[in-house]
């Protein structure tokens, strides 16, 4: 959903009032990395990973279960009542690992755990670049909207310099239309620039993770 509002108040004054909120572009990558939704994906699953390993190599090592019962050899025999003969049994079973089956899993998931890392990586790289270049055309349209005021400024000047002169006769109606046209293109210049401006700020927002 976009919202649409209007401005009521002067361009001039919009654009004075103008401020570079991100300032640090170091800061900015770093808020990013941690912030971004794609490096907390992939950190989770760099733990799945991990834990994958884990579970394949203790595949490798053998379960010792043992087990115990006693039976009476002698509990059949009437004459053996007065005396009690016991044997106990312990039995021992040893589970064998799987060997093939189990060193194709390691690899399969040492595989996917390399593959994830090399993912995380080149988002990581991603991101960086993009929220670099979203830093520096925010700059830029800052910078610009400091020298449309400028010329804003410069333009208003010769505007009412043309209007004196022209009221005194010293010079004639086309030289006050040139200094109106270049007024109405500093304007529109410093309109442009200024919500260019917004925009690269909410690219950077964007490229932050901020909602």
């Amino acid at each position: 959903q976009i919202d649409i509002k209007s401005q009521n108040k002067d361009i001039k004054n919009l654009a004075k009032n103008t401020t570079l909120k991100y300032d640090n572009l170091e800061e900015l990558i770093n808020l990013a990395l941690k912030q971004r939704a794609e490096i907390k994906k992939y950190q989770e699953l760099i733990k799945t990973n991990k834990a994958n390993i884990k579970n394949v190599k203790s595949q490798y090592y053998p379960t010792l279960d043992a087990s115990a019962s006693y039976t009476d050899k002698n509990s059949d025999d009437i004459s053996s009542l007065e005396t009690s003969q016991t044997a106990i049994m312990l039995n021992l079973k040893w589970n064998l690992f799987t060997g093939l089956s189990t060193s194709k899993d390691k690899k399969i998931a040492i595989s996917n755990l390399s593959s994830t890392n090399k993912q995380l990586e080149q988002t990581k790289l991603q991101i960086t670049q993009d929220i670099t270049n979203a830093y520096f055309n925010m700059k830029q349209s800052f910078d610009s909207i400091k020298i449309g005021l400028l010329s804003l400024d410069l333009s208003i000047k010769n505007l009412n310099l043309a209007n004196e002169r022209y009221k005194a006769g010293l010079n004639d109606l086309l030289e006050v239309n040139d200094a109106k046209l270049e007024y109405t293109q500093a304007k529109n210049s410093l309109i442009n620039s200024y919500y260019t401006h917004l925009s690269n700020n909410a690219q950077v927002k964007y490229e932050l993770g901020i909602k």
